[in-house]
């Protein structure tokens, strides 16, 4: 039996612009006001992974349903709304509570912490892949690009696997067990860089995503 509900978000915003990566599995997302971001809408359908990467900028991989069609709509769902800004309700199809766990649920803690610049977190100044300061950087050929991408991806599953085997209360499926690269595809023109990750938990379950810069 599919589970509807109807869902009252009370902020809703729409990009500026937005960049798709070559397998067009993935969505850039500039704007503003991204702030308490509940759900992002591609096309009419939820996406199932997204990262905000900021206030005005949002990571979003594409619904499997909408995967290779045209980007025709992209709404940002609030979870709060400033003064005049628009509000939705939403008519949502199972996802129960969206509480994400197991491997989902590690998938976006390896992503976060691939993007967390070291010294960000007050209470772990060393944890951070740092990948966000390739931000900006002029890189004289795609190679040294690559190659920066890797050392984060490095730093960040050394990085967990060490803070994971210290844990006691996570499950064995939220846990580190390796990070593989997929590809990494870098433009020199436009300075666009998207990588494709594969995440392997400690109980062997395995799940991929993508990270564009």
């Amino acid at each position: 039996m599919v589970d509807f509900r109807a869902i009252s978000y009370q902020g809703l915003t729409f990009p500026t612009s937005y960049r798709q990566s070559a397998d067009a599995e993935f969505l850039d997302i500039l704007g503003t006001g991204f702030d308490d971001v509940a759900n992002v809408v591609i096309n009419g359908y939820r996406s199932p992974n997204f990262i905000v990467e900021s206030s005005r900028r949002i990571f979003a991989e594409v619904p499997s349903a909408v995967r290779g069609e045209p980007v025709s709509d992209i709404q940002v769902l609030l979870l709060s709304a400033a003064a005049g800004q628009e509000s939705a309700v939403v008519l949502d199809v199972g996802g129960g509570n969206g509480y994400v766990s197991g491997t989902a649920k590690l998938l976006q803690t390896v992503i976060k912490v691939l993007l967390t610049t070291p010294g960000s977190d007050i209470f772990n100044p060393q944890l951070g892949g740092g990948l966000r300061s390739v931000i900006g950087t002029n890189f004289n050929d795609a190679t040294s690009a690559e190659m920066r991408v890797r050392q984060a991806i490095s730093d960040t599953e050394s990085q967990l696997q060490l803070l994971h085997s210290g844990t006691t209360n996570l499950p064995i499926s939220e846990k580190l067990r390796s990070i593989s690269v997929l590809s990494v595809e870098f433009s020199i023109e436009s300075s666009a860089l998207y990588a494709r990750i594969a995440v392997t938990s400690q109980d062997g379950n395995r799940v991929s995503s993508g990270v564009t810069l």
